[in-house]
């Protein structure tokens, strides 16, 4: 029997079989939040490109380098945050590790302002 001729009640395992092996068929369609979720993400993508090319207009290649820098910090960051979150596992946001790290006044700030 082909997959895809497999029809009625979904009765799917935890691994996604069917009692009899068969895998169930995957489901295709939209519904409205993801097609929100696409126009929301193509505007967002549509803005960046746009200020990006009228700020490289204005400033030449130094907001290039500028984006690249922004981005390491940023990479290193969630770097420091993963490490952290393996060595010390704390159940609450970063604001948790800042204040384990740093001291409560960190915290709390941190907190305050994310």
């Amino acid at each position: 029997m082909n997959p895809s001729q497999v029809t009625g009640p979904d009765t799917t395992g935890p691994d996604g079989a069917r009692p009899d092996g068969v895998p169930a068929p995957l489901g295709n369609g939209l519904k409205v939040r993801h097609l929100t979720m696409m126009g929301l993400g193509s505007a967002i993508g549509a803005g960046l490109f746009l200020g990006t090319g009228v700020g490289i207009a204005k400033a030449g290649p130094a907001v290039l380098i500028s984006y690249l820098i922004a981005g390491l910090i940023v990479i290193s960051v969630m770097r420091m945050l993963g490490e952290m979150g393996a060595a010390v596992p704390a159940s609450g946001s970063f604001s948790e590790y800042a204040r384990i790290g740093i001291g409560e006044w960190a915290g709390f700030t941190m907190g305050w302002l994310y």
